[in-house]
């Protein structure tokens, strides 16, 4: 009677099978992890860009005075009296710069320009178009909206 058992050859054969699937399984692990980490990131960028366009916003709604002596740097005085600077570097990290107070930053991934427009707003533009889902946001200033209304230039 013959008693029935795996051979070596078997043993070998299902052993390699595993080794292949474990190799698979590690691939898609560190695929997994990298996607992971390539979304947080794009999170990380999309919440800066959120901070950075909410105080922008409200520095611009407060302008008595906007000026762009370039594409890359934006003077504000606002009603107060308060001198701000923001500068766009081409590394995509954004600085304001007030008077009185320590310089805040985002980093925002992708180069922005900025210009004037109407006299009362700003434009600032994505150049690299990998910031957020906007290419480009418009800010008003209250103040200068106003002016222009009682002088009646508004179009």
């Amino acid at each position: 009677m013959r008693k029935s058992a795996f051979t070596v050859t078997e043993l070998l054969f299902v052993l390699g099978i595993l080794a292949v699937a474990g190799l698979l399984m590690a691939r898609i692990f560190t695929g997994s992890i990298g996607a992971i980490e390539a979304a947080h990131a794009d999170l990380d960028r999309g919440a800066a860009a959120d901070r950075f366009a909410a105080a922008i916003k409200a520095d611009v709604w407060n302008a008595s005075s906007i000026q762009v002596p370039d594409p890359t740097t934006l003077l504000l005085t606002l009603g107060d009296g308060t001198s701000l600077r923001w500068s766009f570097a081409d590394d995509g990290t954004v600085t304001r710069c007030a008077e009185s107070l320590p310089a805040s930053r985002w980093a925002l991934g992708g180069r922005l320009q900025v210009q004037v427009q109407d006299g009362s707003a700003i434009m600032v533009r994505s150049i690299t178009h990998r910031i957020d889902r906007a290419q480009q946001w418009r800010f008003h200033s209250q103040l200068l909206l106003a002016r222009a209304m009682t002088e009646g230039v508004v179009r």
